[in-house]
């Protein structure tokens, strides 16, 4: 079952993300920095006051085995872009017990059907290169690569 997270769900969520955050700074060191469970408690308490964000929660039995974070954004008119109004899956995450049995794809469904209710046409996601379960998953669930983030570390260059 989804349903919108409440604060009653925090413990369950904070401890997710951080367990989430943890594979971004194994990952990425020097972008990424770690965080306690209060903090993240924080945070997320946070998100569930915005009125343009939606944490989601997968439920199994009563426990909490999954959450996405769904944000809904707009980006205004430039020389190069139109004005754009799109949902963004800022994380989606499921307990590693309750993987491989549909909790991520109905997650990201319910994610689907937030934005086509709020008459938005896109959804964006970031997948960081690490993270290749993430992107398989999302691929074979219709999404595909807009744009691409490419970087270099510059300790790797030579000063000439």
């Amino acid at each position: 079952m989804i349903r919108e997270a409440n604060e009653s769900d925090l413990p369950c969520l904070a401890a997710a993300l951080v367990r989430l955050q943890d594979a971004h700074v194994e990952a990425y060191p020097e972008v990424y920095r770690r965080f306690e469970v209060g903090d993240a408690r924080s945070f997320l308490s946070d998100l569930l006051a915005n009125p343009d964000v939606f944490v989601r929660v997968a439920t199994s039995r009563g426990a909490v085995v999954g959450h996405a974070v769904f944000r809904t954004e707009t980006s205004p008119a430039s020389l190069f872009k139109h004005p754009q109004r799109f949902g963004h899956i800022s994380q989606i995450e499921v307990e590693p017990s309750a993987r491989r049995n549909g909790v991520g794809r109905a997650l990201l469904e319910d994610c689907e059907r937030l934005a086509v209710s709020h008459g938005l046409h896109r959804i964006v996601l970031d997948v960081w290169a690490f993270n290749h379960a993430a992107k398989s998953f999302f691929q074979s669930n219709g999404y595909d690569g807009f744009g691409f983030k490419l970087s270099r570390l510059m300790d790797e260059v030579s000063a000439s």
